[in-house]
C-alpha cells in the first residue's frame, strides 16, 4: 500500500457510540406548555371512558380493511364535533408508554431517526404534513414533524387521540372531513386548516396478547385527498412498527445502561473497606440511583409499609416485590384526565426483605411519579442491596461477639479463680475443725463446756458449708452466664420467633426463671410483685417469648440479688396504640452511685469491688434487648428499666 504521508486513523469502537452518520440540522426547540388550544370551551374537561356502545356507535367497522373509515348514521342529539375517547385498556396503555417513552425528549439520536421515517411517510404519501407523536393521559405530543410544528397539544381535540385507540393494524382514514359529521367541525379542521387525514397507531404487544396503541403515525392534508392504496396504507403500518422497535430498543439500550450503572454503584460499596457495618453507605447509592424517589427502611414486623401521603399498605399486598396504586391512578385516568399527574402521594413501590438494625425489615423505593415504572432491573437492584444491608447487619453482630469474646477471655481467669478459692478455702477449714473434733478424749463426765464445744463446732462448720454452697452457687451463675455469652451468635444469627403470648405467659416464664436461680439459696429472701399497668384491650402481644424473657431475667435477678430482703416489683405497661410495651423493675436496695452508673451494663463491671458475681448479667439484657429492637436503661440510682419497641397484637382482655 502506497504511503501518503497522513497519520492512518485506528478504529476504537465504543459498544454504546452513536450512529456514524451524515451532519443533521440542529433540532428545533422542543416546547414546554401546551398549545395551541383550539378548543378552550372543553380544554377544562376529561375526555370519557371506553365503552362497547361508544365504540359501535362512533367507530363502525369496514367491510373493506383498506376502505375509508365508515361515517356512522348521526346521532340526536349529538355533539359539534367528536371528542377522543380513552382506550379500552388505558391504564395498562399508559404504563406501557411511559415505560418506554420515559425521557424520550432527551434521547436525539432516536429522534433524529423519527424525523427520518416522518419524512418517509410524508413522501410516500405525497400529503403536505406528516406527524410522529405519542399520547399521554392529557396530552399528544408532536416528537416529530414534517411541514408543521412540533407541539404538546390537549388530547381531547387532536385527531391522533381517535387513531390511537383504534384496532391493531387499521388506518384510520379519513380523505374528506368535510363529508364527515364527526369531524367537519373539529378544531383542527375550522382553525388547523386540515380536510384530509390518515393515521396509524404504534402499537405494541403486551405478553398478555393484548394490543396497546402508545402514539400515531400519520399524514394530513388541507385539501381533499383520494384514499391511500392499499401500498401506501402498508406502508404506513410498516413505517410505524419500525418506529415502535425503534422506540423499545432505545429504551432497552437505556436500561441496560443504568442497569451497568447501578451495578458500579453495587460494587463501589462492596468495594469500601472504610465503614463495613454502616447502612448509610447502601442508602446512599440507592438515593444515586433513585433521586425522585423516596428511600425507606421500615421494620417488617407491623405486617405493613408506610406510604407517604398515603395510607399503610399491607405486604401481602405485594406482587413480587411491588405494589402500584391501581384505584388512585384508574380514578384519576376517569376523572382527571385532561390534568396533568398528580404527585401528592404514592402510587408505586419496589420493596425487599433484609435485616438491619430494626430487626426484620423492608428497604423500600417509592415514587410519587405516575411516569415511573418499575422493572426487573429494579427489584434487581433493590434485592442486591438489600442483601448487603442483611450482611452489613451480620458483620455487624459478628464483630460484637468477637469483642465481646476477646473481652470475656481476658476476664474469664479472674471471675473463675474467685469462687473456686472460695470453695477450696471454706472446704479446707471445714476438714481442719473435724480433725480437731475427732482427736478430742472421751470424758465419762463432761462438763458444760464440754458439752457445748460440740455445738459450737457443728455451727462453725455449718457456716463454712454456706459459704461452699454460696460460692458454688455464684460460680454456676457465671459459667451459665459465660455459656449463654459464647452462644451469642448463633442466638443473634437465628430466625425470631415471633407469637402472640398473653401477658401472664410473660409473668409464667419469669417466675419459673427466677425460681430457678435462687431457690435454696438462704442469701436471698425478697418479696416479688408482678404488676400490670395495660389497657383493657392490650392484653396481649406479639414477640418472641424466649428472648423476652431473657431480656428481662438479667435485670430482675439483679434486683433480687441487690435487695436479699426487700421488695422486688415487676410492671409491665403498654400505650394505648400498643406500639411501645414498657417494663420496670424497682427494688428497696442500696441503689447505685453515680459514678458507677455508666459503666453497669458492660461487660465485666461490678458495683462491689469484691463482689462474686461475674457482671455478665446486666450485659446480656441489652444484647437480648437489642435483638427486639428495645433498650435496657436505668431511670434512676433504684429503677432500671427496660423498653421494647416491638409492636404487640392485641389480644383478648382478661
Amino acid at each position: 500500500m502506497a504511503s501518503t504521508g497522513a497519520k492512518p486513523l485506528s478504529f476504537l469502537p465504543k459498544a454504546d457510540a452513536a450512529l456514524l452518520s451524515s451532519e443533521r440540522n440542529p433540532p428545533a426547540p422542543r416546547p414546554e406548555v401546551v398549545g395551541p388550544i383550539y378548543d378552550p370551551e372543553h380544554v377544562g374537561e376529561p375526555i370519557e371512558s371506553w365503552s362497547q356502545e361508544l365504540e359501535s356507535c362512533f367507530y363502525p367497522p369496514k367491510t373493506n380493511p383498506y376502505a375509508p373509515s365508515s361515517v356512522p348514521d348521526k346521532p340526536c342529539p349529538s355533539p359539534r364535533y367528536l371528542r377522543a375517547h380513552l382506550a379500552k385498556n388505558e391504564r395498562l396503555r399508559l404504563s406501557m408508554l411511559w415505560y418506554y417513552t420515559r425521557d424520550i425528549i432527551n434521547e436525539p439520536e432516536l429522534l433524529a431517526g423519527l424525523q427520518e421515517k416522518a419524512c418517509l411517510a410524508q413522501e410516500s404519501t405525497g400529503w403536505e404534513y406528516a406527524v410522529i407523536g405519542i399520547l399521554d393521559v392529557n396530552v399528544y405530543i408532536r416528537l416529530a414533524t414534517v411541514g408543521l410544528q412540533l407541539a404538546i397539544l390537549p388530547r381531547g381535540e387532536t385527531l391522533c387521540a381517535h387513531t390511537v385507540t383504534q384496532p391493531p393494524g387499521n388506518v384510520f382514514l379519513l380523505p374528506n372531513m368535510m363529508e364527515d359529521w364527526r369531524f367537519r367541525q373539529s378544531p383542527y379542521a375550522e382553525r388547523g386548516g386540515l380536510t384530509a387525514y390518515a393515521g396509524v397507531p404504534l402499537r405494541m404487544q403486551h405478553e398478555s396478547g393484548e394490543c396497546v396503541g402508545l402514539g400515531s403515525l400519520c399524514v394530513a392534508s388541507a385539501t381533499s385527498q383520494d384514499p391511500l392504496t392499499k401500498p401506501q396504507q402498508q406502508t404506513l403500518a410498516r413505517l410505524a412498527d419500525w418506529i415502535v422497535a425503534d422506540i423499545v430498543l432505545c429504551a432497552r439500550a437505556k436500561r441496560q445502561r443504568e442497569r451497568h450503572r447501578m451495578a458500579e454503584l453495587i460494587a463501589e460499596v462492596e468495594r469500601d473497606d472504610d465503614d463495613v457495618v454502616s447502612e448509610e453507605p447502601v442508602l446512599r447509592i440507592m438515593r444515586s440511583a433513585y433521586p425522585d424517589a423516596t428511600i425507606s427502611l421500615q421494620s417488617s414486623r407491623a405486617g405493613h409499609i408506610e406510604t407517604e401521603g398515603g395510607r399503610p399498605i399491607l405486604s401481602s399486598n405485594l406482587e413480587n416485590g411491588l405494589w402500584e396504586d391501581t384505584n388512585y391512578i384508574d380514578e384519576f385516568i376517569t376523572c382527571s384526565n385532561q390534568q396533568d399527574t398528580p404527585s401528592d402521594k404514592v402510587v408505586r413501590f419496589v420493596a425487599a426483605h433484609c435485616e438491619s438494625t430494626l430487626g426484620p425489615s423492608l428497604l423500600v423505593v417509592a415514587t410519587k411519579d405516575f411516569r415511573h415504572i418499575f422493572d426487573d432491573v429494579d427489584s434487581w437492584f433493590v434485592r442486591t442491596c438489600a442483601g448487603i444491608l442483611s450482611q452489613r447487619w451480620q458483620k455487624r453482630l459478628l464483630a460484637e461477639v468477637m469483642t465481646a469474646k476477646e473481652t470475656f477471655l481476658r476476664g474469664i481467669s479472674h471471675q473463675l479463680r474467685t469462687p473456686i478459692h472460695g470453695i477450696l478455702g471454706a472446704a479446707e477449714l471445714l476438714a481442719e475443725d473435724l480433725k480437731a473434733l475427732g482427736s478430742q478424749g472421751t470424758d465419762p463426765k463432761p462438763n458444760l463446756a464440754e458439752l457445748v464445744k460440740p455445738v459450737v463446732a457443728f455451727g462453725k462448720s455449718a457456716l463454712y458449708l454456706e459459704t461452699i454452697s454460696a460460692a458454688g452457687r455464684d460460680l454456676m451463675s457465671t459459667v451459665n452466664s459465660m455459656i449463654t455469652l459464647n452462644r451469642w451468635t448463633d442466638i443473634a444469627m437465628a430466625d425470631r420467633q415471633y407469637a402472640v403470648h398473653h401477658i401472664e405467659d410473660l409473668e409464667t416464664e419469669l417466675a419459673k426463671g427466677v425460681s430457678d436461680i435462687i431457690s435454696g439459696d438462704t442469701r436471698y429472701k425478697p418479696s416479688i410483685f408482678f404488676n400490670y399497668d395495660l389497657p383493657p384491650n392490650r392484653q396481649s402481644l406479639r414477640v418472641d417469648l424466649n428472648l423476652l424473657r431473657d431480656s428481662l431475667l438479667p435485670v430482675v435477678i439483679n434486683a433480687i440479688q441487690n435487695t436479699r430482703t426487700g421488695l422486688v416489683a415487676v410492671t409491665a405497661s403498654m400505650g394505648e396504640d400498643g406500639k411501645e410495651f414498657v417494663v420496670d423493675v424497682q427494688d428497696t436496695g442500696c441503689g447505685i452511685h453515680p459514678k458507677d452508673q455508666q459503666r453497669i451494663f458492660e461487660l465485666y463491671e461490678k458495683v462491689g469491688e469484691h463482689s462474686t458475681r461475674a457482671g455478665l448479667g446486666l450485659s446480656l439484657a441489652v444484647k437480648f434487648a437489642t435483638l427486639l429492637r428495645g433498650s435496657v436503661e436505668l431511670v434512676s440510682s433504684e429503677r432500671p428499666l427496660l423498653s421494647l419497641n416491638d409492636e404487640p397484637c392485641t389480644g383478648r382482655g382478661r
